[in-house]
């Protein structure tokens, strides 16, 4: 992580190192957007046009992935088909804008890292009729493996790494009443619940 920083760095020094700044200004801030984002986002540049610009200005945006260029993405949209970002990259983009006369300058934004996204329960237990048996489904956006759990309910009810919920026969000394709470956890720790009311 830390050489794919380093080459990112280098990179953005090289691209100011080329940088002409002849009577257009300098794209000050520019930011992409969301900060946290996840495999499911797209992503936004954001390079306000500097004062000296006109309306003939051109915008273009250079999208890096891992220090690697994005081939074929100038807009200031990045979208997760376009930049196969997946959970751990690091992102920066770079703003160039250009006037008729020919004059350039560039910003480059700083570099963003693809977060963790939470999993997402499929499951829908309305039309039930019963627990014991029923499989339960999620999925994780970034493709990690997901483990189950039961986290609050009776005795007797279980899960399987499979989703499929168990329910054995429990002699209760005192009547439950309340839900049963099933999750679905990543390795990270993030996690969808589902809170069924028993």
């Amino acid at each position: 992580e830390a050489v794919v920083e380093e080459l990112a760095a280098s990179q953005r020094a090289e691209a100011a190192s080329h940088q002409k700044d002849e009577g257009l200004g300098f794209p000050k801030g520019v930011v992409v957007s969301p900060k946290l984002p996840t495999v499911l986002d797209t992503l936004e540049a954001i390079a306000p046009l500097p004062e000296s610009s006109d309306s003939f200005s051109e915008v273009s945006f250079t999208w890096y992935v891992n220090g690697a260029r994005v081939s074929g993405v100038t807009r200031s949209q990045l979208k997760p088909a376009a930049g196969r970002f997946v959970s751990g990259d690091t992102i920066y983009v770079v703003a160039r804008i250009e006037n008729l006369e020919g004059h350039a300058a560039e910003g480059t934004s700083k570099t963003i890292e693809i977060v963790n996204a939470k999993p997402v329960m499929l499951s829908d237990v309305r039309n039930a009729s019963g627990l014991n048996g029923l499989r339960l489904k999620a999925e994780d956006p970034d493709g990690d493996k997901l483990r189950w759990s039961v986290e609050a309910g009776p005795p007797g009810i279980s899960i399987e790494a499979n989703g499929r919920i168990r329910v054995r026969p429990v002699d209760l000394k005192k009547a439950f009443s309340g839900e049963v709470v099933f999750v679905a956890e990543d390795p990270d720790g993030a996690r969808a619940e589902l809170h069924i009311p028993v």
